[in-house]
Order: C-alpha cells, then structure tokens, then sequence
C-alpha cells in the first residue's frame, strides 16, 4: 500500500470572523491560529484529528507568509519540508497544487488528503472512519479522487454540496461508495431543499487521492497548474522550488479547487458518506454559535 499523507489548509485570512477573533485576541486574527473551541486552535485540533490515520512526519501545513508570525512557532516541531509557505493567498487550487508538487518531490506514490483547518466534528469516530475509508479507496483507484461528504440535516445554501450517483462496487471496498453526478457550490434555496430531499452530501472538501489522480484533475480542467505540478514534482533543490513558486504565484490567477476543478470534472471523483459525525464548517459567527450551542444547554 502507498504511504497516507495529509495537507491541511491553513492559508486562509478567515475573514469573515475577524469580529470575534479581534474580540478573543484583539487583532483580526486568521481563525485557524485561534482557541475558538477549547485550549487548542482550530489548527491543532485539526492535526489531532488525524491521529492514526496519517503519520505526523507526512502531514504537511500549508500556510501564507503573511501569517508568518502566527505559525513561526511551527517551525521549531516540524521539518521545513512539511511546512510550505505560500508567497500569498492564491485561491485554494494554487495552493494545493503547490503543497502536491512538495509531497511529489519526497513520495512519488504518495496518496495525499487534504483537509480545511476550521472544521469541527462532535464524533471524532465517524470522521476517522470515513477518512480512512476514503485512503483505503483512493490507494485501491488510483485515477479517483475520493471526497469526503456529510449528511446533511438541513438544507444549508452556504454549504457546497455534492449530487451523489449510483453506488459502486469498487474492487476491494469495505465503505459504502457512490459515483458523483454534480457538485453545487451555495446553491439557492429551491435546489438546497431539492438537494436536500434526495439525501445527497455537504461537501467537507476532505479530498483524498493520488499524486497522479490529483495531476489528472487538473490536467482536465486547469492544464497550467497541471504544468506546475510536474515542474515542482521535478525540481532538484529548494532553489528551483521557490523560483518556479515564485514565478507561478506572480502569474496565475485565483483559482478555487472546489468550483474550478471538481465542478469541471465530477466523472474523475466519488464519495465517501460521513454520517451522524456533527460536522460544521465554521465559516461563519452562527455556525461557531451552533457548535457551543450544545454545551451550554447540557
């Protein structure tokens, strides 16, 4: 079996939080680097959670300079190789491909999950289990990327949603796995509730794949970060990495993974249901409100 690794997304200036960040710290502080939730930030509690499902010296941070002195204190309980510094803020596409080029150069048969840091599960079970079927499947397809999709309890129009297929019988699969018709980025309400009525997915954007099924992702829908991928995959020094970073990033243009490549090409994804596990995407105030809801009523 190829060696799991994970990226977690920490680029992010999360600003749609910046009242109750400046509130709690006194500075519009990115969200990820926050206590929101408890003693860890959103960013550690992200990194326990992968916890036996991938090893700590093959998960990678991926993060903006601009937020250097949020994560400095990183550097001295990870290698420089796990921590990939992204000139700017660039879209979450761009980034990506940037942090695959990095695992490319360490593992060429790496299959790699990526995964938002400003996420909360009240089951950590239900989210380990998923998350470990989607590695299973996706080492098992390698021309798949595997996503990762929650069920929903209402019909949220600022979530992204996948439109779930048939299910497939996929060599070797011990978790139920369907086929994916569409992906819907916010839809408006009338198809939210029809979305809603057919049981497809929320879209945790977990997404789960090989170094080669990720290239071929883009290579159908963005071939110019296709192009860098293999430039980054091949350089030989850190140099050539961060001029070819260097020049990517003062050209290409914003680029969003979820509608910009998965929405282009549903036919290259399936999903994995993550059921019961209280997922919420903390993108909003409300929804940080609705996780500490729970607690306060108890």
């Amino acid at each position: 079996m190829p060696r799991p690794w994970a990226v977690v997304l920490a680029g992010g200036d999360g600003t749609r939080l910046h009242g109750v960040t400046t509130a709690l710290t006194g500075e519009p502080t990115p969200k990820q680097f926050c206590r929101l939730l408890g003693r860890m930030t959103l960013l550690d509690e992200t990194l326990h959670r992968l916890t036996g499902i991938v090893d700590d010296r093959r998960t990678a941070l991926l993060v903006s300079t601009a937020h250097q002195r949020y994560y400095e204190s990183l550097r001295a309980s990870r290698p420089a190789s796990l921590l990939v510094e992204q000139p700017r803020n660039n879209g979450t596409a761009v980034g990506m491909t940037f942090a695959l080029g990095r695992v490319r150069r360490a593992d060429r048969d790496a299959v790699v999950g990526f995964f938002p840091s400003d996420h909360h599960y009240a089951d950590l079970s239900m989210f380990r289990e998923a998350t470990a079927a989607a590695y299973r499947i996706a080492a098992q397809n390698r021309d798949r990327l595997v996503l990762v999709g929650a069920t929903p309890h209402s019909p949220e129009q600022d979530y992204g949603w996948i439109e779930a297929g048939p299910a497939l019988d996929l060599p070797d699969a011990d978790h139920a796995v369907f086929a994916v018709n569409r992906f819907w980025e916010k839809p408006d309400a009338l198809v939210a509730n029809r979305l809603f009525r057919q049981r497809a997915l929320w879209n945790t954007f977990i997404t789960v794949g090989t170094v080669d099924a990720f290239r071929g992702a883009l290579a159908a829908t963005q071939p110019e970060l296709a192009v860098m991928l293999d430039r980054l995959g091949s350089a030989v020094t850190n140099a050539d990495e961060a001029r070819i970073v260097d020049d990517v990033y003062g050209t290409a243009p914003r680029l969003c993974f979820s509608s910009q490549v998965l929405a282009v090409a549903p036919s290259r994804c399936v999903t994995v249901p993550l059921r019961s596990s209280g997922w919420v995407d903390i993108g909003r105030p409300d929804r940080l409100a609705d996780v500490h809801r729970p607690a306060l009523s108890a």
